[in-house]
């Protein structure tokens, strides 16, 4: 991993419990294009650890989080689909600190999750 991923493995985690951590994708809320500022870009609270499923639909907006770290769903996604990407209603981070709320918050707000 490298430090970022690191970095952010220490703070929160991730939503599986992988032993092996290159199947985990450092995966931004909000992603380094929409960022303000390079330290928005490099701030381990605007990252989570997903596999390359999740972090693919997380970056599509199919789904987010809620500030428990709840999996949030969207509609267009069939059962068809859910099962195939091993994608499950009761998924949820490990950890979430009040900074990552904001990157959360922006997230769902930015794919229609609120």
């Amino acid at each position: 991993m490298g430090q970022i991923s690191t970095q952010i493995f220490t703070l929160s985690g991730s939503i599986l419990d992988a032993t092996q951590h290159t199947l985990l994708k450092a995966s931004h809320a909000k992603g380094w294009a929409q960022c303000d500022s390079d330290a928005e870009r490099l701030d381990v609270y605007n990252g989570f650890l997903l596999s390359v499923n999740l972090d693919c639909v997380f970056d599509a907006g199919l789904i987010s989080f809620d500030d428990q770290g709840c999996i949030l769903i969207s509609k267009s996604l069939s059962p068809t689909d859910l099962a195939a990407l091993n994608i499950t209603a009761g998924m949820k981070l490990k950890k979430i600190h009040d900074q990552h709320r904001v990157y959360l918050e922006w997230h769902r707000k930015g794919n229609s999750f609120n």
